[in-house]
């Protein structure tokens, strides 16, 4: 009888976003700064349950964004959570919007 073991890898806890961002009317170009942070409802000033993160140099095109975010072990963990995006210079992408890990 032979017996192996094979090595077991923990899956990561950073995941990517997409996003869409406006300036004024018109969808956003350019390099923006983005400020990441998790609540645990729509409510505000709500209570923080990550972050805030900031992504520095997020290239924006047509308004459409995409960058990685890592909030850490224990914060995506079944309960109901909201992602607020702040973007320098302009307008959020929206004030806070539903996030759930699949």
């Amino acid at each position: 009888m032979m017996v192996g073991s094979h090595p077991a890898f923990a899956q990561g806890t950073a995941f990517t976003y997409q996003g869409r961002s406006q300036d004024g009317a018109n969808p956003a170009t350019g390099i923006y700064d983005l400020r990441c942070t998790v609540y645990d409802s729509t409510n505000l000033p709500g209570t923080v349950i990550a972050g805030p993160l900031t992504n520095a140099v997020v290239a924006v095109s047509n308004g459409l964004f995409m960058g990685a975010l890592d909030f850490g072990a224990g914060v995506f963990a079944g309960a109901m959570h909201w992602l607020e995006i702040g973007v320098r210079p302009g307008d959020s992408a929206r004030p806070r919007s539903q996030s759930m890990v699949l």
